[in-house]
């Protein structure tokens, strides 16, 4: 429905149990630009920073080596939402 509305909206892993993607977050200018968030969409982790997404996939294959889990912050960015 929303697409249909011209709205587009792209989410990624922000947070993998203590790492954080606070220093990716910086690679990409604001506004964000849909083809830039675009680029990450086929990654397991959808995050365009190559080296946190290895640290991200790294705890959380030590978290299961330990029979254990993460908990997570998923962010979103929404194009095409309507100013009323």
């Amino acid at each position: 429905m929303a697409s249909a509305k011209g709205i587009e909206i792209r989410a990624y892993a922000d947070e993998i149990g203590s790492v954080v993607r606070s220093s990716c977050l910086r690679e990409v200018k604001y506004p964000y630009l849909l083809s830039e968030l675009d680029e990450y969409r086929d990654t397991i982790l959808r995050i365009l920073n190559e080296a946190i997404a290895q640290e991200m996939s790294a705890a959380i294959a030590e978290a299961q080596s330990l029979g254990d889990s993460l908990g997570g912050v998923v962010a979103c960015c929404a194009f095409g939402v309507p100013l009323v």
